[in-house]
């Protein structure tokens, strides 16, 4: 049963997401439970990144933050695991757009003196690349590293 306060959020959440002016966004649950794997089958593993940038441009805006998660998921796409989530932020050394920090939420404050590039570029050489916007970023972000030996789903 919902408390009355829960059910005043999302009443407000709700009013607020019909206007042109505002975007509400919910946190996300944790998942506590998963499929059980089942041990006569294979498993895969699956890699979900997300790439926010200062912009659209690789060339000349930069990665602000790089958040990976792995997951296992068996032959019949259920996830039976899910590992730890990493993220890594770096200061771009540019000024942040306001759109951007109203898009990603991510302020200069958020970031400032951050720098991680090593280790987010490690963790880049885990990826295999192939997933649209971010595979440019990824490819773009530094030194070419070599592409991990298992096969990737993204």
């Amino acid at each position: 049963m919902n408390s009355p306060v829960t059910d005043r959020h999302k009443q407000a959440a709700e009013f607020l997401s019909k206007h042109a002016d505002y975007r509400v966004q919910r946190r996300l649950v944790p998942v506590a439970h998963f499929h059980v794997a089942d041990t006569k089958t294979s498993s895969r593993i699956g890699v979900v990144i997300d790439v926010e940038t200062t912009g659209l441009d690789r060339d000349t805006d930069r990665i602000i933050e790089l958040a990976v998660q792995r997951f296992r998921f068996d032959d019949r796409g259920r996830i039976v695991q899910v590992g730890l989530p990493r993220v890594w932020r770096e200061d771009p050394g540019i000024p942040i757009d306001p759109k951007i920090t109203k898009l990603t939420g991510l302020a200069v404050d958020d970031i400032a003196g951050q720098a991680s590039a090593n280790d987010s570029r490690q963790a880049l050489g885990m990826l295999d690349g192939r997933a649209g916007l971010a595979r440019t970023w990824v490819r773009g972000a530094g030194p070419r590293v070599p592409r991990c030996a298992m096969r990737m789903v993204l």
